[in-house]
């Protein structure tokens, strides 16, 4: 008998679904930080929504400004963005 290991079923990882909107007239970048079970980087436009799946301990990273000069503009918790069910 040949016994396997599925890391992730001994560890299982919460996750939730998250909204967010770019209320700005910028183009953004977003990535996820902290986030063990996925990566997520996407650009988002003025006025549009995403839905995307994270942990609650994990943060989204929004960045502004052009191509090579992206700024920091702000972090929010996915836990915030969360969706309650």
């Amino acid at each position: 008998m040949i016994k396997t290991f599925e890391p992730s079923l001994a560890n299982p990882v919460e996750e939730v679904l998250c909204f967010y909107t770019n209320a700005s007239t910028e183009i953004q970048i977003i990535r996820i930080e902290n986030n063990s079970s996925s990566k997520l980087e996407r650009i988002v436009f003025p006025s549009e929504k995403l839905l995307f799946i994270g942990e609650p301990k994990a943060l989204l990273a929004i960045y502004t400004g052009s191509e090579g000069k992206e700024v920091l503009s702000d972090i929010i918790p996915c836990a915030k963005l969360q969706i309650n069910n």
